[in-house]
């Protein structure tokens, strides 16, 4: 495969009103930024007003997983999720924070939810929940986050 190319499959039918579609994108290595992100896989369905996505991927040697469920009529409800293996923050803190990176250390896990109706935005809902974070000598804090409001954000310990 030449150097820039992935292999991607895809077949489509039906009408503008019922699209089917399925398709699949694997990419073994995309790098932005100096950064590498690994072992993109993504697989994607529309079928009977119904749109699904799944993508799996490596970055900062943490294994990468993101589901979506968007109904393509009515209120257009959605239902994303997003969950990572622990990622080791000392890698990030070299990026973002060179100067101290050697005197940081820690991870953290993130499983973050979405769900509600896009045409209602007013109703949509949001959950995350950071496992075992835990940065230097501080404490390990779980939080957890349940946004039923744009701008309103509660944190559970």
């Amino acid at each position: 495969m030449p150097p820039g190319s992935s292999p991607s499959k895809q077949n489509g039918q039906g009408t503008f009103d019922n699209p089917q579609l399925d398709a699949t994108l694997q990419v073994p290595q995309i790098d932005i930024q100096n950064q590498t992100i690994q072992d993109v896989n993504l697989q994607m369905n529309v079928a009977n007003h119904l749109a699904t996505a799944n993508l799996s991927s490596t970055a900062v040697g943490t294994a990468i997983r993101a589901n979506a469920k968007v109904n393509l009529s009515g209120d257009y409800r959605q239902m994303p999720t997003l969950d990572t293996q622990p990622i080791p923050l000392q890698p990030l803190f070299a990026i973002y924070a060179p100067e101290q990176a050697a005197d940081l250390t820690g991870e953290t896990e993130v499983h973050a939810t979405l769900h509600g109706p896009l045409k209602k935005q007013k109703l949509l809902e949001a959950q995350s929940h950071d496992s075992d974070a835990e940065a230097g000598l501080q404490q390990h804090h779980p939080i957890s986050r349940d946004v039923a409001h744009p701008g309103w954000i509660t944190r559970t310990p």
